[in-house]
């Protein structure tokens, strides 16, 4: 099998050289154990081996690394008529190596522990298949139960078919965000499996289904509710620009509700459009309706976008219509570029002035002008429990903010 993540495993180990000379790593250990190679002689070598999240270590006389991020992982077994032997192979074809452990349970704890950064084999092995739950131009995204333990996953199908350079340089980077990430409120990617056909992403599986859902089954939310929402999706992207991440495509199909006891718990999913920042992005993507103003005009954007996106949910929350609508795409777009909020229907004499205030804030159209993530947490209509008495204080004072 030929693996579509070969061609940066090559970039990063030098020509294809499993081995490289040792440079202190700033990764995180992860495991320290002994491993066996077999020598040309074919005798059972034993040395030291520490695994951290991006390098595997030889602790050997003269150290070297091995760059493990894309590297493929194919478990195997040997057996002959006295005992049977327990593995594992790094890379692909030549440029592999084959480690040997002293027992299955051993091969387990590896496996395991690789998994979070290597590219894995196997999918069948270790996961069935329950039904099919959503379908893409170019993915499909099953039901699967895990074997080992029966706990519910979602299995995101790629096919490798359908990849060209700008969708394979997206997949990269979505997998390498997605692992960089640890937030309570953000779905965790567990694992990468490569097959003949297709690349699976191992997801977590929420069946509260996505807060689009949410909506047209509740039909309305508690301004209450929508606030405490509201904090948790900046603490959210307070968190991604810490890292320097935009997701860039915040919609409601991309919230998925964890519980249908309140409607606050959530998990951002869909990193799919998702970048780190370089000198200034300028593509423009996302869903139209949500897109921040200044990526449909062109210009540079960076983690402010975020919270333009993260504005137009919070407006369908509060009012349950769109902030800008259109009968077609290319009127939504229009309307979405020009980005000017009407807060006069009716439903908004219903809703504190704290509230539109705070989406004026994270909404201006100009970004110089809009609040960052860490700003829009410090907005008084998070502080208030009491919605009734902050509208009347509100009213006294429209530029709370």
């Amino acid at each position: 099998m030929s693996s579509v993540f070969t061609p940066i495993d090559s970039n990063l180990e030098g020509n294809f050289k499993f081995w490289m000379p040792y440079n202190q790593p700033d990764t995180e250990e992860i495991l320290t154990e002994t491993l066996y190679e077999v020598t040309k002689k074919q005798i059972f070598k034993e040395n030291s081996y520490t695994l951290t999240t991006s390098v595997l270590i030889k602790n050997s006389e003269h150290k070297k690394v091995s760059p493990i991020e894309w590297k493929f992982v194919q478990p195997f077994t040997e057996e002959n008529d006295k005992n049977i032997r327990y593995g594992f192979t790094l890379g692909l074809d030549e440029h592999s190596q084959d480690f040997y452990v002293s027992c299955k349970e051993k091969l387990d704890k590896w496996l395991d522990c690789l998994s979070s950064t290597c590219i894995m084999s196997g999918i069948e092995n270790d996961f069935s298949i329950v039904k099919r739950i959503g379908k893409g131009k170019s993915a499909e995204v099953y039901l699967a139960i895990s074997n080992e333990n029966s706990q519910k996953y979602a299995i995101k199908a790629i096919e490798k078919a359908t990849l060209n350079a700008q969708s394979m340089s997206n997949l990269i980077e979505e997998i390498k965000i997605m692992r960089s990430l640890n937030h309570p409120n953000i779905l965790k990617l567990h694992r990468v499996y490569e097959s003949d056909s297709h690349i699976y992403l191992v997801l977590d599986y929420f069946e509260e289904g996505d807060l689009y859902s949410r909506i047209i089954k509740k039909k309305n939310f508690t301004e209450a509710a929508v606030a405490k929402f509201s904090q948790k999706l900046f603490e959210v992207l307070e968190y991604l620009d810490s890292k320097n991440i935009v997701h860039r495509d915040i919609k409601l199909e991309n919230i998925l509700m964890v519980s249908n006891e309140n409607d606050y718990d959530f998990k951002l999913a869909d990193f799919g459009l998702a970048s780190k920042l370089g000198e200034g992005l300028t593509q423009i993507c996302g869903s139209p309706g949500y897109i921040a103003p200044e990526i449909l005009n062109r210009f540079s954007y960076g983690t402010k976008a975020d919270v333009f996106s993260a504005g137009a949910v919070i407006y369908i929350l509060l009012s349950g219509s769109m902030p800008f609508y259109g009968r077609e795409v290319k009127q939504i777009i229009i309307s979405n570029r020009e980005a000017k909020i009407n807060f006069h229907q009716k439903v908004w004499e219903t809703i504190s002035s704290g509230a539109v205030n705070f989406l004026q804030n994270i909404m201006d159209p100009r970004p110089s002008f809009r609040v960052s993530a860490s700003e829009a947490l410090k907005h008084p209509w998070f502080k208030t429990q009491n919605f009734e008495k902050f509208y009347v204080e509100a009213k006294v004072n429209s530029k709370l903010f």
